[in-house]
């Protein structure tokens, strides 16, 4: 996770064990009609076994009720993880395009990253 995560406006949920451990996250970086999912990740113990299925199950409720139409996200390496959810993959422009001023854009512009990354995008 890079430190762009943390600028505002951005938005989190996490999941919780029955002890308040947190074991799985997600935040968004909101635009007026699209949101740019960032830093999904589960406890590596606890992958597989539905946590992170909820954790996007719940953003795209809220973006739904909040009138956002489009998720996108970048996943590289992750396999079939994002198809699974119903995103499809697209060009990294047409990320850039919908959220031009995501942090995460920024970040991954000035570390070199950019030309390297898999765009995925989701209409609600």
């Amino acid at each position: 996770m890079v430190p762009a995560i943390y600028d505002a406006p951005s938005l989190w949920w996490v999941a919780v064990d029955t002890q308040g451990c947190v074991i799985g996250s997600i935040g968004v970086e909101p635009d007026a009609h699209n949101w740019l999912l960032r830093s999904t990740v589960v406890d590596p113990a606890l992958r597989q076994s539905g946590i992170g299925k909820q954790l996007v199950a719940t953003v795209e409720s809220a973006a739904r009720s909040t009138g956002i139409g489009t998720l996108f996200c970048f996943g590289t390496d992750v396999g079939d993880y994002w198809a699974r959810r119903g995103f499809a993959e697209v060009p990294v422009d047409v990320l850039c395009q919908h959220v031009p001023h995501a942090a995460q854009i920024g970040q991954f512009i000035a570390n070199g990253w950019l030309a390297d990354e898999v765009a995925w995008r989701k209409f609600l």
